[in-house]
């Protein structure tokens, strides 16, 4: 595990250099809040001359917020070998849905768009059936009366 040296905000120059420094494979973020100001910083010493050298870097999760369409597609030039994975879930039930975008697939990053891991289902909030619009549920959904 590696932490920035700047520990009371997030200073993208720092992680990156952290990530740079450390050979870091796997970034977590929360986001476009953390994801905009790292792909700024990204661009931003690209085009100075002086980039990062981030090979290493295999994958960038977010969780607790989903990356809007516009940024996973800067994530993914500006870090075209990495995995962007957007991650629903909780501590409780674990990693619930998931969407993967990378440049190789060819294909543009979208917004809110989840596949449902396995055990998983969207219900109505009555807990009956399978539904678009509802309850996300892992395993058995207790019920009472």
């Amino acid at each position: 595990m590696v932490i920035q040296s700047v520990v009371d905000r997030l200073d993208p120059a720092d992680l990156l250099a952290r990530c740079e420094e450390h050979g870091v494979q796997f970034l977590q973020i929360v986001g476009d809040a953390f994801g905009r100001p790292i792909v700024d910083e990204i661009e931003r010493a690209s085009a100075a001359g002086k980039p990062y050298d981030l090979s290493k870097l295999a994958f960038v999760l977010s969780g607790g917020a989903a990356l809007s369409a516009p940024l996973k597609n800067r994530l993914m030039e500006a870090l075209p070998h990495a995995l962007i994975l957007d991650g629903v879930g909780s501590s409780e039930a674990g990693g619930q849905m998931s969407q993967v975008s990378m440049k190789a697939s060819g294909q543009q990053a979208t917004t809110g768009t989840f596949i449902c891991s396995p055990g998983n289902h969207v219900l109505a909030e009555d807990l009956s059936g399978n539904h678009a619009i509802g309850l996300l549920r892992q395993g058995p959904a207790p019920r009472g009366k």
